[in-house]
C-alpha cells in the first residue's frame, strides 16, 4: 500500500498494480503503474477490500486479464481462486493511493504474499518471525520490523471504529500466544508502527532545515539581485511618461537624420 494524502477534495480510493519484473522474477527495462478499475468513491467504501483481493489475484497470476476479474462476482471470485495455484509470493506490488480531508499522511508498501492464505496460518503460530522483530534475522533492516495485526473478515463484518480495532489489535498481543511471550512488545501494533514513523520523519524533516535555510537564502539572494537589475520605479503618470519616452525617442532619430545645428558637416 502506498501514497495516502490528505487533499481538500472528497474521500476516493484508486487500487493499481506495480509492475516492475517480469514472470521470471528479472527486473523490466521500464516499471509500469496499471490502474486496477476506476477510482473509488466514498459511497462505495464497502468495495475496496473485494478490489484489493481482486488485485493480488492479478498480480500473482500475470496471464489473468484485470477486466475479467474485475467483472467477476464475489461468488465468481472465489471460485476462481479456488481452482488456480497461483505462485506463494510476487515481487510485483499492489498499490492503492487515498486521498480525503482529515487523513494521516502516511506511505508503506504492502508486499503480497499468498492469496489464499496457505502459509499464512503456519507462519502465524510459528516463532519463525519472531527473530525479525527482535533484531536476529538474517535479512535485518535499518530500523527493524514491526508487526500488525489486521482485523479478520468475521471482525470486520461489523461496523468496528478505528479506536475499536487498535484495541482488539493490542488485546491480541498481549493475550496470545506466542506473541504475549516476546521481548519486542514495542515492536507489535500499528499505534507503534506509526510513533516510530513519525519519529523518523520529524528527525529527517530536522536534519533537512539547515539544508532548506542554505537553499532559502541563496534563492533571497538571487530575486534581490534581480530586483536591483530592474529599471527605476515611474514616479508620474503613465501615459505623461510614455509619451516622454516617445518624443525622446523622436528626437534622437531626427538628430541623426538632419544632423545637429551647427554640425551639418559630419552628415
Amino acid at each position: 500500500m502506498q501514497d495516502l494524502h490528505s487533499p481538500e477534495e472528497p474521500w476516493s480510493c484508486q487500487i493499481s498494480i506495480r509492475l516492475e519484473f517480469d514472470q521470471g522474477g528479472k527486473k523490466t527495462e521500464r516499471t509500469k503503474e496499471l490502474p486496477f478499475g476506476p477510482r473509488i468513491g466514498e459511497a462505495s467504501k464497502g468495495e475496496v477490500e473485494i478490489a484489493l483481493r481482486k488485485a493480488q489475484y492479478c498480480n500473482l497470476n500475470p496471464g489473468v486479464a484485470f477486466q475479467d476479474v474485475i467483472d467477476m462476482d464475489i461468488q465468481e471470485f472465489k471460485q476462481a481462486c479456488q481452482t488456480e495455484d497461483p505462485p506463494p509470493f510476487s515481487r510485483n506490488v499492489v498499490c492503492i493511493d487515498l486521498q480525503g480531508p482529515d487523513m494521516v499522511d502516511f506511505s508503506f508498501i504492502d508486499l503480497p504474499g499468498d492469496g489464499r492464505r496457505s502459509h499464512q496460518w503456519k507462519l502465524f503460530h510459528s516463532r519463525n518471525t519472531f527473530p525479525m522483530t527482535e533484531g536476529r534475522s538474517r535479512h535485518k533492516l535499518v530500523h527493524g520490523y514491526y508487526c500488525a495485526r489486521q482485523l479478520d473478515d468475521a471482525q470486520r463484518a461489523p461496523s468496528v471504529s478505528p479506536t475499536e480495532a487498535r484495541k482488539l489489535e493490542k488485546e491480541f498481543f498481549k493475550k496470545t500466544h506466542p506473541w504475549n511471550l516476546s521481548t519486542s512488545q514495542d515492536r507489535f501494533g500499528t499505534d507503534q508502527l506509526i510513533s516510530t514513523v513519525s519519529y523518523l520523519l520529524i528527525g529527517i524533516i530536522n536534519d533537512s532545515a539547515l539544508g532548506f535555510r542554505t537553499e532559502i537564502a541563496g534563492m533571497l539572494q538571487t530575486v534581490n539581485a534581480q530586483l536591483t537589475s530592474l529599471p527605476p520605479a515611474i514616479t508620474i503618470e503613465p501615459a505623461t511618461y510614455t509619451l516622454q519616452e516617445i518624443s525622446s525617442f523622436s528626437d534622437n532619430v531626427r538628430q541623426y537624420v538632419t544632423g545637429l545645428q551647427g554640425k551639418e558637416a559630419l552628415l
